[in-house]
């Protein structure tokens, strides 16, 4: 819709409104209309066009979380989540599982993405989703993963995302991309940054310092993500220089003489590997 696409919310909140509006004030069994536009509308009550009004809705109800009325968008969606004809729709599903997890609901959260990523995951579902959608499942629940403490199911699911955008979407053309309201380096820099926050709660430095630096490279003026480099750096050159590291190192390289050469190497590869990609997706 293109109030949608220029982002004109209130626009667009009053254009689904009146459709919301007119779709249930008609009669279950309405008579046939002269009118095109009138059928259209009386056609939204047969169960093959039920999936229409459910668009129609779950579009309503981003552009009241947009407008800053969450209650009501979370109302609209419970609504019509009751409905038996809506419970194969993922945008449903997907909307209700981010509202609940912007509310910190993350057990409603959970159960709602997650009966997203069950429908995107049949068979003839998932030839039709689109790769951006996808990517948005897997980073919505790895983002309630983390919010919920659960930390090695939150970083399952954001490399699910990251695999998503590195092999599908890096590839897509900017048409495609813009068809979706898709913005590559938004997308990436989120990514990115929470996969650094996700790691960085594990302990896991070293690789949490590697994705919050490769979101500065993409933002290098965003003060949050300054902070957040450097409060990893320094949490890693504590971490390398405590006692208790140092004799685990000393242990390791006593039985692997190869060890601390290996991982140099591996370091150098991993961040090569990643410039690469990012690089090819530039390009796009």
């Amino acid at each position: 819709m293109i109030y949608d696409s220029k982002n004109n919310i209130h626009q667009a909140t009053e254009f689904y409104e009146k459709s919301f509006n007119k779709i249930i004030s008609i009669p279950a069994q309405a008579p046939p209309s002269q009118d095109p536009k009138q059928q259209r509308i009386n056609d939204m009550h047969h169960p093959q066009n039920q999936v229409t009004f459910a668009k129609v809705c779950t579009n309503l109800a981003v552009c009241y979380e947009k407008l800053g009325n969450r209650a009501k968008a979370l109302q609209l969606l419970q609504r019509i989540s009751k409905n038996p004809a809506f419970k194969n729709e993922q945008n449903l599903a997907n909307n209700l599982g981010v509202l609940h997890q912007r509310m910190g609901e993350y057990v409603k959260a959970q159960e709602h993405l997650g009966q997203a990523l069950d429908i995107v995951q049949q068979p003839k579902q998932s030839e039709e989703v689109s790769p951006i959608y996808k990517f948005g499942l897997n980073f919505n629940m790895g983002i309630t993963m983390m919010r919920s403490g659960r930390y090695d199911e939150a970083l399952n699911y954001l490399n699910k995302a990251r695999t998503i955008l590195e092999v599908k979407i890096s590839d897509m053309a900017p048409s495609n991309l813009d068809q979706y309201g898709y913005d590559p380096k938004t997308n990436r820099i989120n990514l990115f940054v929470n996969l650094a926050l996700v790691l960085q709660k594990k302990g896991d430095l070293r690789d949490a310092l590697e994705n919050s630096s490769e979101a500065l490279k993409l933002a290098p003026t965003n003060d949050k993500i300054k902070i957040l480099n450097e409060k990893i750096e320094m949490q890693l050159k504590e971490q390398e220089n405590s006692p208790d590291f140092q004799n685990k190192r000393k242990k390791v390289l006593k039985n692997h003489p190869n060890a601390e050469s290996l991982s140099s190497q591996h370091s150098r590869k991993s961040s090569l590997v990643t410039s690469a990609i990012l690089a090819k997706s530039g390009k796009q």
